[in-house]
């Protein structure tokens, strides 16, 4: 089974802090991913580097965080791309 988001707990610059399913709280940092979105050249993604609007994020009745501009981001992409809640 694939871990899902339960709830958004906080949103700060480009990170969010996340309550997964099994009540694990994960930080998901956005910013690693910009010079990958750079070199995909991923337009839809682009805006994401805005912080006015990646505060915007939300989550989906699906489990996974979506923005108003139609982006969607995977549960297999946020599960490797995480942290534990307060680790380096």
């Amino acid at each position: 089974m694939i871990p899902s988001i339960t709830k958004i707990l906080k949103i700060e610059a480009f990170k969010v802090l996340v309550m997964w399913d099994k009540e694990e709280v994960r930080v998901i940092d956005f910013a690693k991913s910009f010079d990958t979105w750079k070199k995909e050249n991923n337009a839809m993604l682009f805006p994401l580097m805005n912080k006015e609007i990646f505060k915007h994020v939300s989550l989906s009745e699906s489990g996974t965080l979506q923005w108003e501009n139609g982006v969607e981001r995977t549960r297999e992409n946020r599960t490797s791309r995480t942290r534990p809640f307060g680790a380096l």
